[in-house]
């Protein structure tokens, strides 16, 4: 028995890390769960890794690890001089548990290198369960309905946004590999992706989506042969003449011009007034982590139909990533949050014109899943929202990866 352990308990973490990129796209639970024992799994490796059979891991970048350093010790400092201590640093904790992502990924691909390949197969079988679960609550028709799936509607659109680029790069890598069967796989997960999204109506996603999308076609240009791109066009016409036909789509749309009597609209302007207000008060360390002050429950506005703009509680956030980090940590925070982001676009800029197929493919995934959290972040607060973290680390974890699998990392 004890044999076996030493054998197989290294190959867990793979496994665990498969079943988070499969369930993180519609199952918030199940993702969670994985995740949770897949960090228990690093915490054994910690302990064990002299007795049980772990493979040789490459030092992992030590720029980025230096950037988290510095985030969590801002992070931390910001908590102990803010409104709520305690409360605070709970809620760094949380951030930095989901941070753990990275170093979890890095230390499961030396285990099981092949994980990389794999990991685009579970997100496309995620989509395609995805799709299904939109699908029921649409009583199976292609109607804006604000769908869930098990996650969320903030995180459904975020994490379509998310994997339409990745599974049109998947597409270019399985071509150029000339794996048909591959490439199949993964242009059916786009198509449940483009039914998920028509069904969950999120306009980010829709933005976002096929913006980054177009990207990573573009620069996998010459994957695609005549045929192929003529058939990417014609896609793309039919998605624009289903969606741009789409009454209730539109209407979504022409809600963001409307300037007053939207609450969705007032809502994010009152609150990115009231995070920019809490940072002005605090401006170097802010006011705590997850420790916004809301404003007294006499200054919410009160709209027509006699209801508050919004529930009054104690705290609130800025429904806006980078409000909200100036708000709650001040601009030292905002410094650490840009290097633990930046560092690692810093770290694989020379892979964005890398000859090695599946570094180039992990690379401008990164890119991808870095811009759809950018423009996501304008309009919520997404940083702490685990399903989404999770893709975002992933990829990016597997697109530093040496691409050798040698035992040097860039900015060790």
């Amino acid at each position: 028995m004890v044999e076996k352990i030493k054998s197989y308990g290294p190959m867990v973490g793979p496994f665990l890390l498969a079943a988070m990129a499969f369930f993180g796209v519609f199952a918030r639970g199940a993702v969670n769960s994985a995740f949770g024992s897949l960090f228990f799994w690093g915490l054994l490796y910690l302990v064990f890794r002299q007795k049980w059979r772990f493979r040789p891991t490459p030092p992992f970048p030590s720029l980025w690890l230096k950037a988290l350093g510095l985030f969590a010790a801002i992070y931390v400092l910001a908590s102990l001089a803010g409104n709520a201590p305690i409360r605070s640093l709970g809620y760094t904790a949380n951030l930095i548990y989901i941070l753990a992502v990275f170093p979890l990924t890095w230390l499961a691909v030396s285990q099981y290198p092949q994980i990389r390949r794999l990991i685009p197969l579970m997100y496309a079988f995620g989509l395609m369960v995805c799709a299904f679960m939109a699908l029921q609550e649409a009583r199976w028709g292609l109607v804006c309905v604000r769908a869930k799936a098990h996650i969320g509607i903030i995180e459904l659109g975020s994490i379509l946004g998310q994997l339409s680029p990745i599974m049109v790069g998947a597409v270019a890598l399985s071509l150029r590999r000339k794996e048909k069967l591959r490439a199949g796989v993964f242009l059916l997960a786009l198509a449940a992706s483009y039914v998920a999204m028509r069904i969950s109506c999120s306009r980010i996603g829709m933005i976002a989506a096929p913006a980054l999308s177009v990207m990573v076609f573009a620069v996998n240009w010459r994957a695609f042969g005549w045929k192929g791109k003529l058939t990417a066009l014609a896609l793309i016409a039919a998605v624009l003449i289903t969606t741009l036909g789409d009454p209730a789509i539109m209407g979504r749309f022409k809600e963001m011009g409307e300037a007053s009597g939207n609450r969705n609209n007032e809502q994010r302007l009152f609150k990115w007034r009231m995070g920019w207000t809490a940072f002005n008060e605090h401006p170097v360390l802010g006011n705590g982590p997850g420790a916004v002050p809301q404003v007294p429950p006499a200054e919410i506005p009160i709209l027509d139909d006699g209801l508050p703009l919004f529930i009054w509680k104690e705290y609130t956030t800025a429904h806006q990533v980078f409000i909200q980090v100036l708000a709650e940590s001040g601009i030292i925070g905002l410094i650490g949050f840009l290097a633990l982001h930046l560092v690692p676009l810093f770290l694989m800029r020379k892979n964005l014109r890398s000859r090695d197929p599946e570094t180039f493919f992990w690379t401008w995934s990164a890119v991808a899943v870095t811009g759809q959290f950018v423009l996501n972040a304008m309009t919520d607060n997404i940083f702490g929202l685990r399903p989404l973290m999770y893709i975002y680390w992933t990829t990016t974890a597997m697109a530093l990866w040496p691409p050798s699998g040698g035992q040097k990392a860039e900015g060790h």
